[in-house]
């Protein structure tokens, strides 16, 4: 007993020494204490961050699970406040304060209110977390032109890199670069092997697949640049490393490091971008013809037709994949009258007064490859209704169709609640 007693002292005696000797090398090793070495990390973050004419170019990627691919923003910071421009929303530049913090590490944090940078993370009615992005994010490294950055809410790393052009002059190069990206598949040759390539161009997401094993496939989200696209890690195709891909509208090629992945679309394929600005409205088999305005609405692919009414507009979504456009059936002024629902709604075959409020029944407006500028409309491929015309309706709020809206001129179309026989968008 006595014996265990002596080892025991000596023991706790040991490990308080080489307690004392690790204090005195930590405290030997850190001259400054661990705030200071925070606000270090924190004054070298702001020095750098403002230091930069044009600014930075943000490569965003909210949510957790990368649903939506990579998003780019471009930040110009001062003493006080960043500038935010966003290729959703081109041309649009805002102003907001930012702060550095410490919170389990240093933080960069846009701490008010800025429709750019918290457009992912804005929560809605239906979606409490919003589209799940970041506003906070964990400083990891900072050099002269890249800062790393990690999201507190997704995890998901992030880069700020240094400008060399005005922050303008680059989002409009990405923003072409978007409408360029069209392609849905591609094939090349890597490792001696033919590769089929993928593309969602609305989840931002290339996948490669070169074999019949479950090995013979990769993929990943991507970020778009002024010349293609780059992933956040490296995609292993056939065991080569991708981390980036140079896009060639002209031959539709996406190349880099060696590779090359060429495909084709077809001859009816318009680019979201064509369907933007001036046009006619075509309709009644050609005999009548209204003025309208299209307007995109870069983030969710869709384009506002205005000029029809002066109280509503019409919607319609960019279908990226065949380059086209749908109107279908919607509602265009919700509780017009106080109570019930203002439609556009599909009207045509078999029964020529079918009328179908169904969210998949109308239209596709398609490119006239006879004849540039003009976009011929023609019926969607929901098998309930061929669609050659479309009316204004009312429906009550639970959806109960209560017939046309003849009694409602204020809400006609060129006179009329309807608008028979849709032929085309001609281009002004």
């Amino acid at each position: 007993m006595k014996l265990y007693k002596l080892f025991s002292v000596a023991l706790i005696a040991l490990s308080s020494t080489l307690f004392q000797s690790c204090l005195k090398d930590q405290t030997d090793f850190f001259e400054e204490s661990p705030s200071e070495r925070m606000q270090a990390t924190l004054d070298n973050a702001r020095k750098v961050l403002t230091s930069a004419p044009n600014g930075w170019v943000f490569e965003y990627f909210p949510d957790r699970n990368l649903s939506y691919g990579g998003y780019v923003y471009t930040v110009k910071f001062d003493d006080e406040k960043a500038t935010v421009g966003a290729e959703i929303s081109p041309g649009t530049f805002e102003s907001s304060y930012y702060n550095f913090s410490s919170d389990n590490g240093p933080m960069l944090t846009f701490d008010t209110y800025n429709s750019l940078i918290h457009y992912f993370a804005t929560p809605s009615s239906g979606n409490y977390q919003g589209k799940d992005g970041d506003y906070e994010f964990m400083i990891m490294d900072v050099t002269d032109d890249v800062v790393k950055l990690r999201g507190k809410r997704t995890g998901n790393t992030m880069f700020l890199r240094r400008l060399d052009v005005p922050a303008n002059e680059y989002l409009d190069r990405v923003s072409n670069m978007i409408d360029n990206l069209i392609l849905t598949s591609a094939e090349g040759a890597v490792g001696g092997d033919n590769v089929q390539v993928s593309m969602n161009t609305n989840k931002r997401y290339m996948e490669f697949t070169w074999g019949s094993g479950d090995d013979d496939v990769a993929g990943g989200y991507y970020l778009p640049t002024p010349t293609g696209i780059i992933f956040p890690e490296p995609v292993i195709v056939n065991g080569t490393e991708v981390s980036s891909l140079g896009f060639d509208a002209q031959t539709l090629t996406y190349s880099g490091d060696g590779i090359s992945f060429s495909g084709e679309v077809a001859p009816e394929f318009a680019y979201f971008s064509e369907f933007e600005g001036e046009f006619e409205f075509i309709y009644s088999n050609g005999k009548k013809k209204i003025d309208v305005t299209l307007v995109r609405d870069v983030p969710a692919k869709k384009i506002y037709i205005k000029g029809l009414n002066e109280h509503y507009d019409w919607v319609a979504t960019y279908d990226a994949a065949n380059g086209r456009i749908e109107i279908n059936s919607q509602i265009v002024l919700p509780e017009f009258d106080g109570v019930n629902n203002l439609w556009i709604c599909g009207w045509g075959s078999p029964v020529s007064t079918s009328v179908n409020r169904a969210l998949t029944v109308g239209m596709y407006v398609v490119k006239d490859v006879d004849n540039p500028g003009t976009y011929l409309f023609t019926p969607n491929d929901d098998t309930t209704l061929e669609v050659h015309s479309f009316i204004v309706y009312r429906c009550g709020p639970t959806g109960t169709m209560l017939g046309n809206a003849s009694a409602y001129p204020d809400y006609h179309v060129n006179g009329s609640h309807q608008i028979a026989s849709v032929v085309s968008l001609v281009k002004k």
